[in-house]
């Protein structure tokens, strides 16, 4: 007789150990669960799922397999089947998963729901509407489904059409982000700037803080000419996340509208180089050391981009007129004493300027592997 109590047990283990990062032990206690029952097919299920969330479909996919071969009815299963051959590439054999659970149960909602996201993913989006359709007809006020036949339509060129449906989506949740968030982009592909702007305000109401809003919004407020909000906006970003290329571009077409073109470039350039679109970053930058040519950071940044590029003696000669501008610069000092020491080969000059960084900032010292700092002491004194 299975010990309930021992199973639910196991489950809360299980799915702890995969919280935890224990993923090895976690898909062990799954087989226990397995093993209380061996006649009860379903057990496979979560396992199957903790695998699908491990990125393990191969493995994931044996799982529902084998609970279909016991259970031909298992409408979870194929569906679980159906998401995971869509992970792996396998959009026919999904379809066909889909199919299976149409001849079970004509009108389950869920299953009409990813069909229709599988078929606007592959580009059929007239069947893809036909999906949601029916999904709304089974449960109009399914707000979700609503939104995702705006999108399948803002993708065929539909715009007006599209508004309407998510018109229809915020009837049933005013709060519905993605719509809101949607209805902003829309609206700003057919030109109504201030339209959108409002709806991207109203998403971030609804979910503060939320990156890509706010890079729609802010590129909504230049388009409008209401560049220092939209710097505001865009240094916010930053602030919280100092890789957000688009930011950094943003904020550098909004230094350009209000008359910085050096900062601007140099912002930019700054987006290419967190891109990795090095000769681009390159580019930016000497637009911006064209403008400015006692521009220390410009000098420091383009540097930065010929070192990544592997141009380290370029690269020196940027950091030495960096320096040149701009003599108490420590941490173009460090970026100096690092291609010098590492790169070139060149230890003894690199050493004397990681003690020079050391001078400016004594608390550098700590951060310093102990060779560094051993050669660093041993320096003749005047070095």
């Amino acid at each position: 007789m299975r010990d309930d109590y021992r199973l639910s047990r196991l489950r809360q283990k299980a799915w702890s150990l995969l919280s935890s990062g224990e993923h090895e032990l976690a898909l062990v206690t799954f087989d226990e669960i397995i093993a209380t029952d061996p006649a009860d097919p379903t057990l496979c299920q979560e396992k199957g799922v903790a695998l699908y969330r491990l990125e393990r479909f191969e493995q994931a996919l044996a799982c529902f397999e084998g609970i279909i071969a016991r259970q031909p009815s298992n409408i979870t299963a194929w569906n679980n089947q159906a998401k995971t051959l869509c992970c792996l590439k396998r959009e026919r054999d999904a379809l066909e998963s889909y199919k299976q659970i149409f001849r079970i149960d004509p009108d389950h909602v869920p299953t009409w729901f990813n069909c229709g996201l599988l078929m606007a993913r592959t580009g059929r989006y007239e069947k893809a509407l036909s999906c949601f359709d029916e999904v709304v007809r089974l449960k109009p006020a399914d707000q979700d489904a609503w939104h995702q036949k705006a999108v399948v339509l803002w993708k065929m060129k539909q715009l007006d059409e599209a508004l309407k449906q998510l018109a229809q989506a915020l009837k049933l949740l005013p709060e519905f982000y993605a719509a809101l968030r949607d209805r902003g982009r829309i609206q700003r592909e057919m030109g109504s700037d201030d339209e959108a702007i409002y709806s991207f305000e109203k998403a971030l109401k609804v979910k503060p803080n939320a990156t890509e809003t706010e890079i729609d919004l802010g590129n909504a407020l230049l388009d409008t000419g209401r560049a220092e909000r939209a710097l505001n906006l865009f240094d916010a970003i930053i602030a919280r996340d100092k890789d957000c290329a688009d930011a950094w571009d943003g904020k550098g077409r909004a230094l350009e509208q209000l008359n910085e073109p050096d900062r601007g470039a140099l912002n930019r350039g700054t987006a290419s180089m967190i891109r990795k679109e090095h000769e681009e970053a390159l580019r930016f930058i000497d637009q911006a050391i064209a403008l400015n040519k006692r521009y220390s950071e410009a000098w420091s940044n383009k540097g930065v981009v010929l070192n990544r590029m592997g141009r380290y003696e370029d690269a020196l000669d940027c950091y030495a007129k960096a320096l040149e501008i701009q003599p108490d610069a420590v941490v173009v000092m460090h970026n100096m004493a690092t291609i010098l020491y590492h790169k070139l080969d060149r230890k003894t000059e690199g050493l004397r300027y990681f003690k020079k960084t050391i001078r400016y900032e004594p608390k550098r010292w700590f951060d310093l592997p102990s060779e560094i700092r051993t050669a660093v002491d041993e320096l003749p004194n005047g070095e």
